[in-house]
């Protein structure tokens, strides 16, 4: 196809809602028209976080315009959100059962929020640390190394073997 110069091409951006929503200030409804994004923009969040507590990955899709030719940054706003979608991920249930036969302690890292880790380890069987415990990231980080070895082993094995096994 021919084109002129003064053409716009659509740079398509996609990934994780919480991170594409602040760079939108326009959205588009089910007919296809487009309104500023003032107050929905709350709306949309909560949504996203209902998805996010369910287990649900939400994935935003979203645009931005740029004359053909020309190469330009990606900007942190001014883009038209296109949708948000729910992703469902299958849960590897065979793999947690077979852990679990084999006695072995199942500790969950995630990016998440601390209620949405919570949700998935329920949904899948497992436990969060003793007493269904989790520690936020920044907290784990801000203990010394003795109560952080404590943390991932429950205090259940020698921790002059621990600590000899990690520094080899």
């Amino acid at each position: 196809m021919h084109g002129t110069d003064d053409e716009n091409n659509l740079l398509l951006h996609k990934g994780d809602a919480s991170i594409i929503l602040p760079m939108c200030s326009h959205y588009y409804d089910c007919q296809g028209n487009i309104h500023g994004m003032g107050n929905q923009r709350s709306w949309f969040e909560k949504v996203i976080k209902n998805m996010e507590e369910s287990c649900i990955t939400p994935i935003a899709f979203a645009y931005t315009q740029n004359q053909k030719g020309r190469v330009q940054e990606i900007r942190e706003d001014g883009m038209n959100l296109l949708a948000v979608v729910g992703f469902k991920e299958n849960p590897c249930w065979e793999a947690v059962k077979a852990l679990d036969k084999a006695a072995v302690s199942i500790k969950l890292v995630s990016r998440d929020e601390l209620e949405v880790l919570r949700a998935e380890a329920y949904k899948l069987g497992i436990f969060v640390g003793r007493d269904h415990e989790a520690i936020e990231g920044v907290a784990f980080q801000r203990l010394d190394d003795h109560d952080r070895i404590g943390r991932l082993f429950n205090h259940s094995l020698d921790m002059n073997h621990i600590q000899g096994f990690m520094q080899e």
